[in-house]
C-alpha cells in the first residue's frame, strides 16, 4: 500500500476516533493543488505531520485567544502525526506560546484536505486533516505574543 492509500486510511481512522470521543462535529472538505515539487516531497517523506490542529480558547467575555505568527495573529496550533494525542499537545502549546491555561471542551470542526499534484492529474490524492478544538480559558494573562480578539461569530472553517 502506497503513501496516498495509507494517508486516506489514517485520516478515516482518525475521523472514527474523533467521532467516538466527541460525537458530532462539523466536517468540511477541500482540495488543494500543490506544485509538483511540493507534492513529490510530501509523498517521498510519507506525508509527514498530516494533522494541523488549532484551538480556539474563549475567555469569559467570549473573546478568542490569538498568537503572533510573524506579524499576523492566528489561533494557537500544532502540526502533528495522526497517532498523536492532540489535546495535551494543544494545551501545552497554548501554555508555552501564550502563558494561558485552558480546558479543551470539544472538537468544533474538521477539514479533510485532499492534496493534489498540479502537474500530474493522474497522481493519487494525499489526505491531511485540519482540526479546530473549542477551549475555555482557565488561568493566566496572555503573554506579549498573544491577545484576545472580540468575536461575534464562531471560528470560520480553516483549510491547510
Amino acid at each position: 500500500m502506497g503513501v496516498p492509500e495509507r494517508s486516506r486510511e489514517r485520516v478515516e481512522a482518525k475521523l472514527d476516533e474523533f467521532e467516538e470521543i466527541y460525537g458530532s462535529f462539523v466536517v468540511n472538505q477541500t482540495t488543494i493543488t500543490l506544485p509538483d515539487d511540493q507534492y513529490t516531497r510530501l509523498r517521498e517523506r510519507g506525508n509527514p505531520e498530516p494533522v494541523a490542529a488549532y484551538v480556539a480558547v474563549y475567555n469569559d467575555d467570549d473573546e478568542i485567544l490569538h498568537v503572533d505568527a510573524g506579524g499576523d495573529h492566528e489561533l494557537p496550533g500544532i502540526a502533528a502525526q495522526l497517532d498523536e494525542s492532540l489535546v495535551p499537545a494543544l494545551k501545552e502549546e497554548v501554555a508555552d506560546t501564550a502563558d494561558v491555561d485552558c480546558a479543551v471542551d470539544e472538537l468544533d470542526q474538521v477539514t479533510i484536505a485532499g492534496l493534489r499534484n498540479a502537474d500530474d492529474p493522474d497522481a493519487k490524492t494525499l489526505y491531511n486533516l485540519v482540526t479546530v478544538f473549542h477551549a475555555t480559558h482557565e488561568a493566566g494573562v496572555p503573554a506579549d505574543e498573544a491577545t484576545w480578539f472580540e468575536t461575534t461569530e464562531s471560528v470560520q472553517p480553516l483549510y491547510a
